[in-house]
């Protein structure tokens, strides 16, 4: 046996492949890990040193079909008593068995071609050949002229033959996130948002114009499951047709190479601004204590993290650069930017050795930033830092404004009734108020208007001496930076929407958390880490 580094290389690149193609003949895992070790050791006999292979997919694909057959040999009395290989049974134990394999796998595939195909061929194909029609017969029942269809049936024949010579490929699918940035009408954005398929038909669209039957082929997914998603896509403009029959995603779907890239250079540029932030903050702390809000006798390290989030929320906003670009019009009159990346499983996928400090990095210092929700009287703010807080539940009107009579009990020492008390109680769970002696108390920052107007003089102020020591090029550097790495085929306007999307106002406390300039909070302080509440005009 020939055991060298090359061999060792192509068997650590192609095991995964050379597994499903196992999987694929055989159906069965056990039959399939057998398989598989058979062509390994196969391949561990070859001595690739002394080849010149042009081909190596195409080379190690006919050693898989050469073992897959004499283990058709071996194992077909085994197969025979077997419930589900029907289609082995019919294999001759001969000479002429590999033959009629790849007969039957061309048979096969020519079927699986077919459901690729999109819906007016696969409705020809199906008529001509397997119902006998004649080309006048189709034209008639389909009502396109028979010219048409003997051009369905050209292009039909020219596709099959294309794809049937090619080697199978297998596609990885990805997970996105996925968010919008204007108004929409569908929360669920067409599928974008939860529907895997339909995120990887924008996917497979992204980089260049493709036809429903090459993206029928690349998802290895029949074409009549693809068409209503993508039909819903293309009213909605989140997919464009390009020419005559092919498809293009109208967004940039940002990879892992992008998200490394803006990843980079945020751990390069955002520590020397929240050092400064933490030192302003910390310095002005006993001011913004004496404004005399309820709780302003809360843990020095809890309300840190609270005012360090919103002097960088406030730096950020004042230098953004904004879009000049309008929001895309979709098909239901709502105008909304996408802003589609790659899961970070996906981005940790793709990168299996990336630093360990940037891979926390891209973890830890996102989250919610600056959710804002009021009733018209009070307004929460919520930042929630991916390092402490995973309570992402959305605050509703409602719970402002029941949070706003739970506030209001605690101001004014009102006596609570039942309702009152079960408000409460769902407050206490939330960790948003703590019950001391039997009466509720405030777990976070609250300003009446006039404490509130007195913070933002002075959150302003701070803001004012970070820009004086370090700078407020941060967003303007970022945009520039970023502009190599949004590809080519994207649009000026998505383009310009791309360059402004910074706003990373929770990465400064993961940072200092990692410094130790901050501690990690309680367990109850985490649910309710970085949320502020403030009464505002009705």
């Amino acid at each position: 046996m020939i055991v060298t580094d090359i061999n060792e290389a192509l068997i650590s690149e192609y095991a995964k492949k050379i597994y499903g193609f196992a999987y694929s003949k055989t159906g069965c895992s056990h039959d399939a890990e057998d398989l598989s070790q058979e062509i390994l050791m196969q391949l561990c006999k070859i001595d690739f040193s002394s080849k010149e292979i042009a081909d190596m997919d195409g080379y190690i694909y006919r050693v898989c079909r050469y073992t897959w057959s004499n283990f058709v040999r071996k194992n077909i009395f085994v197969w025979e008593g077997t419930v589900g290989e029907e289609h082995l049974l019919d294999v001759a134990i001969t000479d002429d068995a590999e033959a009629e394999i790849i007969k039957k796998e061309l048979y096969q595939k020519l079927r699986r071609e077919i459901m690729f195909l999109g819906n007016i061929k696969r409705e020809v194909i199906k008529l001509f050949y397997f119902e006998g029609k004649t080309g006048k017969e189709i034209s008639e029942i389909l009502s396109i002229p028979a010219s048409t269809i003997r051009w369905y049936l050209g292009e039909s024949k020219k596709i099959l033959k294309e794809r049937i010579d090619m080697k199978d490929s297998i596609y990885t699918p990805k997970k996105l996130r996925v968010y919008y940035c204007g108004n929409a009408t569908d929360n669920s954005l067409s599928g974008l948002r939860d529907d895997f398929l339909v995120q990887n038909i924008c996917i497979v669209c992204a980089k260049k114009p493709i036809t429903i039957e090459e993206i029928a082929q690349t998802l290895c997914m029949s074409a009549a499951f693809i068409e209503d998603k993508l039909d819903k896509l293309l009213s909605m403009n989140y997919i464009e047709k390009v020419g005559a029959n092919k498809y293009r995603t109208t967004f940039l779907i940002k990879d892992a190479e992008f998200a490394i890239a803006k990843k980079s250079y945020e751990m390069e540029h955002i520590p020397a601004i929240s050092d400064v932030i933490y030192d302003e903050v910390k310095e002005r702390l006993d001011d913004i204590r004496k404004i005399g809000f309820h709780g302003s006798d809360l843990d020095e390290n809890f309300l840190m993290w609270a005012f360090v989030t919103m002097v960088a929320g406030i730096y950020e906003d004042k230098n953004y650069i904004g879009c000049n670009a309008e929001a895309p019009i979709r098909g239901d009159g709502s105008k909304h930017w996408l802003d589609v990346a790659w899961s970070n499983e996906e981005i940790f996928k793709e990168c299996d050795e990336l630093d360990e400090d940037l891979k926390n990095y891209i973890l830890f210092s996102e989250g919610i930033a600056g959710a804002h929700t009021g009733n018209g009287k009070i307004v929460m703010e919520r930042f929630i830092p991916a390092i402490v807080n995973k309570n992402c539940e959305h605050w509703r009107r409602e719970t402002v404004s029941a949070f706003q009579r739970v506030c209001d009990i605690v101001k004014e020492n009102i006596e609570p009734n039942e309702y009152d008390r079960e408000l409460i109680v769902q407050f206490v769970k939330m960790g948003y108020v703590t019950l001391e002696k039997g009466k509720p108390r405030l777990r976070i920052p609250y300003f009446c208007k006039e404490e509130y107007a007195e913070l933002q003089n002075i959150l302003y102020d701070i803001v004012a001496k970070v820009e004086e020591k370090a700078g407020t090029n941060l967003t303007k550097n970022y945009a520039e930076y970023i502009e190599s790495h949004i590809p080519k085929y994207v649009s000026a306007g998505e383009r310009e929407f791309v360059r402004s999307r910074f706003y990373q106002p929770n990465a400064y406390t993961y940072i200092l958390y990692k410094e130790g300039k901050l501690a990690m909070p309680t367990e109850e302080e985490a649910k309710c880490i970085c949320s502020v509440v403030w009464e505002c005009e009705n």
